[in-house]
């Protein structure tokens, strides 16, 4: 008897799921409609319905339009307007991002602070929490969450930082049990950055591919990994760390300790580098030359690229090629039908996407590469942020990682 209902229980967790994420992509919809395209039956989308709009997570907005026999027109279901706000953080090897929005990820304010590279954990974290007492709102007890995205190996489930490449000093950093003693009552949930990709696209992004990878590009190399609609996490949850394979053996030292990383040939760094040795032996360059005062960066690289520099379009030809070999080995190894990128990279345009393209037919196996879609996110800068409140919202809802859809 005792297995009977944990076996109801089941049935009724998934069907709620099920429910939530439909209503969530389809709102303002009818109950009739959900239960047609979910195959369920009207007696169970009411007893669900009936019990989210108790909850009050769901409310009965408005009327739709009559069906062509007549008859009464269906009252709709959408999300509550006034469920709560989000607080969605991320933090990075230079700035600590702290935004505040709603459900709909809509952002009603944005504060931001600059953190060393050697700034010790609980630095940041003291920095974080002052933060968000500036945005004076936790006070209210309408704050349904707070979503932190940071770089490295993420215990989710516990929301211990277990060690971060990037970020000097964070093993086994206790970040969700730091902020829910500063805010008591507020719920935290943390994951690994290059996830929260994976949660913006999820979430807000409709997109409908099962099998997806999301490409961080910028100061380091991350990936979010997606099979048959799951978040693929490791053994370890160290999946995603793609940035420190070996593509180059013995080649120029990593951040990490090993040698030839992804990161170490396809990164900003790296080609600001290769743009400063150029300015050293005197290549003619419409590039600003930091010895008299000019600041050389990764985006006047491209605006240089796109005033006719040839040194510059080179120098990018090269990134996007070095970057099209790494996801070549992604797409031997996941066999995705999407690749989203993130960060940096998207400011190559269509020349990047049509060298990265290239270099994975040229690289991939022939059986593997035929049908893959290469795109950049339509998030842009606000992906990581747009993810964290994606975060939040999987977790007020209770949906699992396995059914994120």
């Amino acid at each position: 008897m005792l297995l009977f209902d944990k076996k109801n229980n089941l049935i009724k967790d998934l069907n709620r799921t099920r429910i939530l994420k439909y209503i969530w992509d389809n709102a303002p919809i009818d109950r009739a409609k959900v239960s047609k395209e979910l195959g369920l039956s009207r007696t169970t989308l009411t007893i669900v319905a009936k019990e989210l709009i108790e909850n009050k997570i769901l409310e009965e907005t408005g009327y739709g339009d009559s069906t062509r026999e007549g008859g009464k027109k269906p009252i709709l279901l959408n999300f509550r307007d006034d469920l709560g706000f989000i607080i969605g953080i991320t933090v990075g090897i230079k700035k600590i991002k702290v935004t505040l929005g709603n459900i709909k990820a809509q952002f009603l304010n944005e504060l931001e602070t600059d953190r060393a590279a050697d700034e010790k954990p609980e630095e940041t974290l003291k920095k974080i929490s002052s933060l968000i007492k500036k945005l004076d709102v936790y006070k209210t007890g309408k704050i349904l969450g707070i979503g932190i995205g940071i770089p490295g190996i993420i215990d989710h489930i516990n929301g211990i930082v277990k060690f971060s490449p990037n970020l000097k000093g964070w093993e086994n950093v206790k970040v969700k049990k730091y902020i829910e003693d500063e805010f008591p009552g507020t719920r935290c949930y943390i994951d690994r950055e290059t996830n929260l990709q994976i949660f913006a696209e999820k979430w807000f992004g409709q997109i409908n591919s099962k099998n997806f990878i999301t490409i961080e590009t910028g100061i380091g190399i991350g990936i979010g990994i997606i099979i048959n609609d799951m978040i693929y996490r490791g053994n370890n949850d160290a999946a995603g760390e793609f940035g420190h394979t070996t593509i180059v053996p013995q080649g120029s030292e990593c951040d990490c300790g090993n040698y030839g990383c992804w990161e170490t040939v396809a990164t900003v760094r790296s080609f600001i580098n290769k743009a400063r040795n150029g300015i050293e032996k005197g290549t003619r360059t419409k590039l600003p030359d930091y010895y008299i005062g000019g600041i050389l960066t990764f985006e006047s690289i491209v605006n240089a690229h796109l005033e006719g520099d040839e040194f510059s379009k080179e120098i990018l030809e090269e990134y996007a090629y070095w970057l099209g070999v790494g996801i070549a080995n992604i797409v031997n190894v996941f066999d995705p039908e999407l690749i989203i990128i993130y960060g940096s990279a998207s400011q190559l345009g269509d020349m990047g996407i049509k060298i990265i393209k290239n270099t994975i037919a040229s690289n991939a196996l022939p059986w593997v590469k035929r049908n893959i879609e290469v795109k950049y996110s339509r998030f842009g800068k606000e992906a990581r942020i747009t993810g964290a409140f994606g975060l939040v919202i999987k977790n007020i809802l209770s949906i699992p990682d396995e059914y994120i859809i």
